[in-house]
């Protein structure tokens, strides 16, 4: 990236204050402050928003008025204006280019980018500036690391297929990044949000799919641990799914070069974020996160079936105020789930059964291997409608 044309000092920019970027005339603000920026007198903190012309963008204090080509006949000479140079590329990162941003989460950034050898798309994950991430630098790097590890193992086609790895310096810091092959679609929450349920038929192959990648991941030895609706992609257009974010997946026997993600807690991150998301976790997660074997995956994707034919996240009615009281009440049998038909009407009993024992609260009562449920649906399939 090349190096900022713009150096503010007040007391509320912060040394990495945000990126502006030019792209199909417009112009894209990135805000990573730790105080934020205002747009129109809007807060803007840790997003990327849209300028528009006439905006006014206030960094620390100072305010910016946008211009856009061919509408610059008012502009004043005693105006801070930001006025884009010639560019066709959001901007550009070691070989990959035409980088535009596809999301955000806690630790990273995803954009999809070209590289300029190959002229391949990909999705490339750039680990958050350290003065961004702060106390939870540690936690992530590691998290970043680890998933490099576990995905470098594993070839599939229903799991993330791993590019390339590394480190860029920007703004004289070295952060790694990973680069995947681009897949076209969206995740299952975003789907669910933006299309409502998926019908039994689709979710039947969903399942699918994931077992299969499961089952590779069995016979490699690897465990995902935060599966859920957000970590499983889908297009529709071909029906295919993809298993992203191995950040915390975990080889069943440990591995020279693994980074396990916090050794010396059981369950809770710097970030006091639970390790795997809680309404899909299973409760022995809970209990020792170290300890779990694939069960623990079967459940968290019976858990995310559970969703998808619902738009309900299983327990959403539990009542509980705090974590601990969740998962006491889940591991002592004192939660109820509210059955699918509460919900739907339409889904088989078959699969209704299937799906209640993916997500048996004892590991030792659910299926043993995700071949053992695959043989269930399989046998499900040819004794239902399924054309």
């Amino acid at each position: 990236m090349p190096p900022s044309d713009l150096i503010l000092t007040a007391e509320k920019v912060s040394s990495i204050h945000g990126f502006l970027f030019y792209h199909g005339k417009q112009f894209l603000f990135k805000d990573e402050s730790r105080n934020g920026s205002f747009l129109n007198k809007e807060k803007v903190h840790q997003q990327s928003i849209l300028l528009n012309h006439n905006d006014i963008l206030d960094i620390g204090g100072t305010q910016f008025k946008v211009y856009h080509p061919g509408k610059t006949e008012s502009v004043s000479l005693n105006e801070r204006v930001l006025f884009p140079k010639h560019s066709s590329q959001l901007f550009r990162i070691g070989s990959y280019s035409n980088i535009q941003l596809l999301g955000s989460g806690a630790f990273g950034e995803v954009y999809k980018s070209i590289q300029r050898d190959s002229n391949q798309i990909c999705a490339l994950k750039l680990l958050k500036s350290f003065s961004v991430l702060g106390s939870i630098a540690k936690e992530a790097n590691g998290r970043f690391f680890n998933e490099i590890h576990v995905l470098k193992k594993l070839q599939h086609p229903s799991i993330t297929c791993i590019i390339d790895s590394g480190e860029f310096e920007i703004n004289k810091e070295v952060r790694p990044y990973i680069t995947f092959e681009f897949f076209h679609g969206s995740d299952l929450k975003k789907h669910v949000i933006q299309q409502g349920r998926f019908s039994w038929k689709e979710v039947v192959s969903i399942l699918i799919q994931c077992l299969e990648a499961f089952q590779y991941m069995t016979e490699k030895g690897i465990i995902h641990r935060d599966i859920k609706p957000l970590n499983i992609l889908y297009n529709p257009e071909i029906h295919r799914i993809q298993l992203i974010d191995f950040g915390i997946g975990k080889f069943l026997q440990e591995e020279e070069g693994q980074t396990e993600i916090q050794e010396h807690t059981v369950f809770v991150t710097q970030t006091g974020e639970i390790l795997g998301t809680t309404n899909f976790m299973a409760a022995e997660q809970f209990q020792d996160f170290k300890r779990v074997d694939i069960r623990a995956d079967i459940y968290s994707l019976g858990a995310t079936a559970y969703y998808l034919l619902t738009e309900q996240v299983p327990y959403k009615n539990s009542n509980c105020a705090h974590i601990l009281e969740f998962f006491g009440k889940l591991i002592n049998n004192r939660l109820s789930l509210e059955p699918i038909s509460q919900w739907v009407s339409d889904v088989p009993l078959e699969l209704v059964l299937i799906i209640t024992k993916m997500m048996e609260i004892q590991r030792a009562n659910r299926y043993s291997t995700p071949k053992e449920v695959l043989d269930e649906l399989e046998l499900f399939k040819n004794s239902s409608d399924f054309s």
